[in-house]
């Protein structure tokens, strides 16, 4: 099934984890931020915008929705507040309201409004759920172009909510207005949103119930995380009271369910492994933890959509002897590390059994960041790789769970700051070579 994203572009979107506030969409407008001064944070999901304090990022008077226009607003939000509303969008005039505000009612339940001459004339719709309790939560809202309350629906990671009607008396013209289109507060200034959001967008279709759950599935796809991951998350990390476990075991989603082995895959989803294969050719086998273990049948590369930077990645790994494997971390890039306009860390387990890590700018290398000494594993046997990059940027390097030594070049562990975002995790690996056991660790600060 295809990602909503390649089915439908958003009118508008900020992805915070990319660590920009730009609207990222075909219309790319102008965003202003205010005050000038960036609120960023890294929580359980990657970077993301804290807007508490009074923040607010604007977009001038672009992205209109009149009430006759279907919509859909997808969101990836966290706040433990409980007193007065937040605004996560809006685009409203000042005196009339007229426009629509997609907010926190109250501090805690997602309502949607949207008034044509003052808050009568209009509709009004909320979840009868509150999500003010310092979790991270996607939210949908969408909307048919109906001028009703019932026009409006609510889904919360994935869940359709139940709809609280306000008896708003429904449209009696148009919601077309000149106020600017304002993430984090209202357009004419104030109720502002106090909290955390990773990603916001805009479409202008309305969303299926169906694609509605889809968009949330294709989202925890993209992060690594399923259902129980995410609330495993959330429950031992508070974010905003810095408390909890900074030892987050998640598990990255590579095939739960036990099928049948295939062989020579060479385009398209590797079965079953949320990997996608960008050239070579591929095999995916069950392992007895029910995951995949993925061999190289013909030299090639997959890859993972991830907006993870800084953390823990660990794997098995077994190499032929002679072969090399390859991988990137922090891609910008499908592809190679000399790939064009490439960046990111280009950690390289070579024929001679060392591991290397190199420095990748726009396709070149740039420098040779590590080098153990030789023969620290052993070919034709499994080994496990555990890579670390903690707050600073200071990467350790372990193979079997031992600190590895620096013999060659560099030091363990060492500090490198030049990439502080991803867009992939690249996979190179040789004829014969195998990899299983996948699992990542997102860095807290």
């Amino acid at each position: 099934m295809a990602k909503i994203k390649d089915t439908y572009q958003p009118t508008v979107e900020f992805d915070f984890r990319l660590g920009t506030y730009q609207d990222l969409s075909a219309n790319a407008f102008a965003a202003t931020l205010t005050p000038d001064t960036s609120y960023w944070m890294n929580s359980s999901v990657g970077r993301c915008f804290n807007f508490t304090g009074g923040a607010a990022i604007n977009l001038g008077n672009h992205a209109d929705i009149d009430n006759t226009d279907t919509f859909t607003f997808t969101f990836l939000f966290n706040t433990k507040y409980t007193v007065g509303s937040q605004t996560i969008a809006s685009k409203t005039d000042n005196g009339t309201f007229k426009g629509w505000a997609l907010y926190l009612n109250g501090g805690s339940d997602i309502m949607f409004r949207m008034y044509q001459n003052g808050f009568a004339s209009g509709i009004k719709t909320s979840a009868a759920t509150n999500y003010n309790d310092g979790k991270w939560h996607f939210g949908v809202v969408t909307y048919d172009g109906s001028g009703t309350e019932a026009g409006v629906k609510i889904y919360v990671d994935g869940v359709s909510q139940v709809a609280v009607l306000n008896g708003n008396s429904g449209f009696t013209g148009s919601t077309l207005n000149t106020a600017d289109w304002v993430c984090g507060e209202v357009s004419y200034g104030g109720v502002n949103f106090n909290g955390c959001i990773a990603y916001f967008a805009q479409y202008s279709n309305e969303f299926t119930s169906i694609e509605a759950s889809q968009v949330y599935t294709d989202w925890l796809k993209e992060a690594h995380y399923n259902l129980v991951d995410i609330n495993h998350l959330d429950n031992r990390y508070d974010m905003f009271d810095a408390t909890g476990d900074d030892e987050l075991d998640v598990y990255i989603s590579d095939g739960m369910g036990w099928n049948e082995s295939k062989g020579d895959i060479a385009s398209g989803l590797l079965e079953d492994t949320d990997w996608n294969i960008s050239t070579g050719t591929w095999q995916a086998d069950d392992v007895d933890n029910g995951k995949k273990e993925i061999t190289n049948i013909g030299a090639g590369i997959i890859y993972k959509d991830t907006r993870q930077a800084y953390g823990t990645w660990e794997f098995d790994f077994i190499k032929g002897a002679g072969t090399s494997i390859n991988f990137m971390l922090s891609a910008t890039e499908i592809g190679s590390p000399l790939a064009t306009s490439q960046d990111g860390y280009q950690v390289l387990l070579t024929a001679a059994e060392n591991v290397q890590i190199w420095l990748i700018t726009n396709g070149a290398t740039i420098d040779q960041l590590y080098s153990s000494s030789l023969n620290v594993f052993t070919p034709t046997q499994w080994h496990r790789l555990k890579i670390t990059r903690a707050a600073g940027g200071v990467f350790s390097i372990y193979i079997d769970d031992e600190l590895l030594d620096a013999d060659l070049t560099g030091s363990n562990p060492f500090t490198e700051n030049t990439h502080t975002v991803s867009a992939y995790f690249n996979l190179d690996l040789d004829a014969g070579d195998s990899v299983k056991n996948f699992k990542f660790t997102p860095y807290v600060d």
